[in-house]
């Protein structure tokens, strides 16, 4: 009997040694798989906070930009509210303006109809 133990102790033995390096070699292969994945997680996010920080260092320089575009469209628009209002004011319709043209027109005829006799008579 005590050899039939010693058979069943010693095949216990070796199904337990062998299940034992059995799963140290899971536990090391697993190890082995997560530490590889641990630093290329770390290695992403390196990678991922240097890009983050390039985008906010983007993103600074478009919003000056964009502060300087609106203060140009702010300056723009008042050049061109004094414009619009030098533009409309006084407003005179094209009859108006085709008579004072024509008065002008008639001004200057009398003028140079005078600066003529003038000329003519100092010669």
């Amino acid at each position: 009997m005590l050899e039939v133990l010693k058979s069943d102790f010693e095949r216990t033995k070796t199904t337990l040694d062998a299940d034992e390096a059995s799963a140290l070699s899971d536990f090391n292969a697993l190890k082995s798989d997560l530490e590889n994945d641990i630093e290329q997680k770390n290695e992403d996010i390196a990678t991922k906070n240097g890009e983050i920080k390039e985008k906010e260092v983007e993103k600074n320089q478009k919003e000056q930009e964009l502060d300087a575009a609106q203060n140009r469209l702010e300056i723009a628009h008042e050049k061109l509210d004094a414009m619009r209002g030098m533009c409309t004011e006084n407003e005179e319709s094209y009859e108006e303006r085709r008579r004072k043209r024509q008065e002008e027109i008639d001004h200057l005829e009398k003028t140079m109809g005078l600066l003529n006799e003038l000329i003519q008579e100092g010669h």
